[in-house]
């Protein structure tokens, strides 16, 4: 998640979850004319996004790059981690590492609300 104004350097935009270079940064600016992939807002400083996250399965290529406004990025990211957090979920459950949710039990109050007063 790194924020860019203007192309610096050739360095990798991602360093920590996928890398994606300043020319393909460049390529999709130029794609997008400049606009928020979202909101088609003006990116005066943008984030680099995977459109589908490494975690679920998505690649560090040119085709799975998109270019999103701060804000944006950020209503992104808190989706994409929902999205995460249940396909791990899912996964654990299938590998029968976590155990599956249970039902609440009655603990035998009585149905009439009124029967106190006896």
């Amino acid at each position: 998640m790194t924020t860019i104004s203007q192309p610096l350097s050739r360095e990798p935009v991602e360093p920590h979850r996928g890398r994606f270079s300043r020319d393909d940064v460049d390529v999709v600016r130029a794609a997008q004319h400049g606009l928020c992939a979202r909101c088609a807002g003006v990116l005066s400083e943008f984030h680099a996004d995977h459109i589908l996250p490494v975690e679920l399965g998505g690649e560090t290529s040119l085709m799975n790059l998109q270019l999103l406004c701060v804000p944006c990025h950020a209503e992104k990211s808190r989706a994409d981690l929902k999205r995460i957090r249940k396909a791990a979920r899912l996964r654990r459950r299938a590998e029968g590492n976590q155990p599956k949710k249970r039902r609440i039990e009655s603990r035998g109050f009585p149905r009439d609300p009124l029967s106190w007063r006896d």
